[in-house]
Parts: structure tokens; C-alpha cells; sequence
């Protein structure tokens, strides 16, 4: 990713609603590299993640988000990740154009990723994402109407909801804004 997240400089709360600001600013931070290990990098931009791990984490049940986004060439997520690498799944994807959500999960020989990608949405706008765990099946839901379902890559773990800017490698870079209204579980 092309940005370091700024050990919550860049989240704020103004009027009620939860703000996680991507900003263009230079930033000295610690990045992995697949042969060195953890090495300090030089960012262009600076943003944050929140994530539940010591207030919410469970396996099953029903997680959803009012939220709007703002920005060109970045992107913005609302998640859920445990204490390995995978299983995650993306309740809300958003580059700005559309909103994919979808799941990725392991098996013995393969990592594996099914999604949908839904546009149409002025992704600026509050939308209510959703997405309802059971034992048999994931279904997403973008204000109560479907949008997805799978019973492929259903979590044997509990999970915890996260949020967070990004600057993936594919993207130019920008500023923008994720603004969280209410986050129930």
C-alpha cells in the first residue's frame, strides 16, 4: 500500500460521525519487506485504520455500517479479519467507483476470493452495508436490499470488524474521507 497509517492522527470525530482522513503528507514509517524484514519507508501520504480486537469479535451474526466516502484514487474499507492473515471478509470495498464485498478464505492447497462488485452507487452518499453470518452462508446486503450471497469460505473463527483508508499499489494516490454515522453488530 502506498500510504502509512498515522497512529490515529488522521481519525476524528466531528458532529457524531466517525472520520478516517487520507491526506497527502510525507511520512517515515515502518513497512514490510519480503526480504528485509520490517524497513523505514518513505510515504507520500499518511491515513489510519480502527479496528474491534479487544471490544468485539465473534463468529456469526449480523454486522453493518452507515457510512459514506469520499476521494479519488483511493480507496475505502469496512472488514472483518481475525488473527491469521485469512480468513477476511469485506463487508464494503470502495475505490470509488463501485463497492465490491466479497470473502477470502484458504484451503489446504489454495488461497480462494468470491466477491461481487456492485456501481450505480454515488459512493458519496450514506449507504447502510451489511452482511449477515450464519453457519450455512454469507449474505450482503447495501440498505436491506441483497446484493450477494455464498456458501463458499464461511469462517470456522470468530472475526473483528475493521475500518480503514487505503492507497493500494494499482492506485495514483489521493486525499479523501470515510465517514462512519453508526457501526452496529
Amino acid at each position: 500500500e502506498k500510504q502509512a497509517n498515522n497512529d490515529g492522527n488522521n481519525v476524528s470525530v466531528y458532529a457524531g460521525e466517525l472520520n478516517i482522513h487520507t491526506r497527502k503528507e510525507r511520512k517515515l514509517a515502518l513497512a514490510w519487506d519480503k526480504t528485509r524484514g520490517f524497513v523505514n519507508r518513505q510515504f507520500e501520504y499518511t491515513s489510519d485504520v480502527l479496528h474491534g480486537t479487544n471490544a468485539i469479535c465473534q463468529q456469526g451474526g449480523v454486522f453493518r455500517a452507515k457510512i459514506r466516502f469520499s476521494g479519488k484514487d483511493l480507496s475505502h474499507a469496512f472488514w472483518l479479519t481475525g488473527t491469521h492473515q485469512l480468513p477476511h471478509i469485506n463487508i464494503c470495498v470502495s475505490d470509488g467507483k463501485s463497492i465490491e464485498v466479497g470473502t477470502h478464505w484458504a484451503t489446504k492447497f489454495e488461497k480462494k476470493y468470491t466477491s461481487t462488485k456492485v456501481t450505480g452507487l454515488n459512493v458519496a452518499d450514506y449507504y447502510i452495508y451489511s452482511l449477515e453470518w450464519t453457519p450455512k452462508e454469507l449474505i450482503w446486503y447495501i440498505n436491506n436490499v441483497e446484493v450477494f450471497r455464498t456458501t463458499d469460505g464461511i469462517p470456522a473463527e470468530p472475526l473483528f470488524p475493521m475500518l480503514n483508508s487505503f492507497i493500494s499499489s494499482k492506485q495514483k494516490g489521493g486525499e479523501g474521507v470515510m465517514q462512519v454515522d453508526w457501526v452496529e453488530v
